[in-house]
This record gives C-alpha cells, sequence and structure tokens, in this order.
C-alpha cells in the first residue's frame, strides 16, 4: 500500500486522545487515541478505537513529530436548536 493510501485511511476518525508512550528504550512516542463509526444498517453503527502513532519512519525506527500549520478560517452558520 502507497504512502498516501495509509494516510488516507484517517479521513473521517476523530481524535478523542493524546498520550506519551515510552517505549523499552525509553523514547516517547506520541499516540493518539481516534475513533470512527461505521453505519452499519439504518439503525445501527459500530464504533472503532485505534491508536496513531507518531514514528519517524514507516518502519518505527523511532519516534516522530507533527506538524500543526494555520489553515484557513471558515464562517459557519450554526442552526438554531429548540
Amino acid at each position: 500500500m502507497e504512502i498516501a493510501e495509509i494516510y488516507k485511511q484517517m479521513i473521517g476518525h476523530t481524535i478523542i486522545g493524546f498520550e506519551m508512550e515510552k517505549d523499552e528504550e525509553g523514547n516517547d512516542w506520541p499516540v493518539f487515541t481516534v475513533e470512527k463509526t461505521y453505519q452499519s444498517t439504518k439503525t445501527t453503527a459500530t464504533k472503532v478505537r485505534h491508536k496513531l502513532v507518531i514514528s519517524r519512519d514507516p518502519e518505527g525506527n523511532g519516534p516522530g513529530f507533527v506538524f500543526l500549520e494555520a489553515g484557513e478560517d471558515e464562517r459557519i452558520t450554526i442552526p438554531e436548536t429548540n
């Protein structure tokens, strides 16, 4: 599987947690807990949770770093609820 296809698997997931996990060598790995709901039928769904571990390379040779870059803001209207 190409690297872009691996990353595209994250589309639709929601980050619900974060922690630094220490490995056996004392390295701190950034780990996000993510979840996604998959619709099974009209009335049922399955919620799946995964760990998104940030590595310096595909082989997992050490912890990595993620950049959060500024994007464009979009003004939206939130519908009123009664």
